[in-house]
């Protein structure tokens, strides 16, 4: 989000891939995702653009942190990441143990 917010406009998967140096096919995955976010806009399927009014403040304190505590920030950032994978990986363990019906039982 900093680098479309840095851009200032809408920007296609390809340049995204190539400024945040992932490949064009990992960013198209994640692309709807980030767009159910109500932070970004999924243009005709292949470019981002930030959606204006929207979290605006809190990108620009990203940004600002960025630029004076890029540590801190990547701490807090990996520390959600960190935290959203631990929860998954919870889940699906207790899913591994639902007892499911058989069919005609």
């Amino acid at each position: 989000m900093l680098v479309l917010r840095a851009a200032g406009k809408a920007m296609t998967l390809g340049e995204l891939a190539m400024q945040l140096q992932v490949g064009r096919d990992v960013l198209r995955r994640v692309a709807g995702e980030v767009a159910a976010s109500g932070v970004v806009e999924l243009i005709d399927g292949d470019a981002l653009q930030l959606k204006s009014g929207t979290w605006e403040a809190e990108i620009a304190e990203a940004a600002d942190l960025y630029e004076t505590e890029p540590k801190t920030l990547i701490k807090v950032l990996s520390r959600i990441s960190m935290e959203r994978i631990r929860s998954l990986a919870a889940r699906t363990f207790a899913d591994a143990f639902r007892i499911r019906r058989k069919d005609g039982d």
